[in-house]
């Protein structure tokens, strides 16, 4: 896929608030090559569409690990009991 000028503008204005799936999917890329050009370009998502993510992930967790105090995460590969996630920038997880 070609990063047009239309493309980029198009990142830069949405993709802060947006899902990725779904912006890639309409810019005809992958989630990967989406979020490789926006972190090339400087382009970051909010804090609120970073917790709307967070609470997306900790939904498909299971249910044991779904309640209690919640806690930050760095970059990296995490293990949950058993449960792994990775590639994450930061996170929010709900543990026991």
């Amino acid at each position: 896929m070609k990063w047009t000028n239309e493309k980029i503008d198009l990142l830069r204005s949405r993709y802060p608030n947006e899902d990725n799936a779904a912006l890639a999917k309409e810019l005809g890329c992958s989630r990967k090559a989406l979020a490789f050009r926006a972190s090339s370009l400087g382009i970051k998502k909010t804090e609120a569409a970073n917790e709307a993510r967070y609470e997306r992930m900790s939904a498909r967790l299971p249910q044991h690990l779904q309640h209690g105090e919640v806690r930050h995460i760095a970059t990296g590969t995490v293990v949950v009991k058993g449960h792994i996630l990775t590639h994450l920038s930061h996170a929010s997880l709900r543990g026991e």
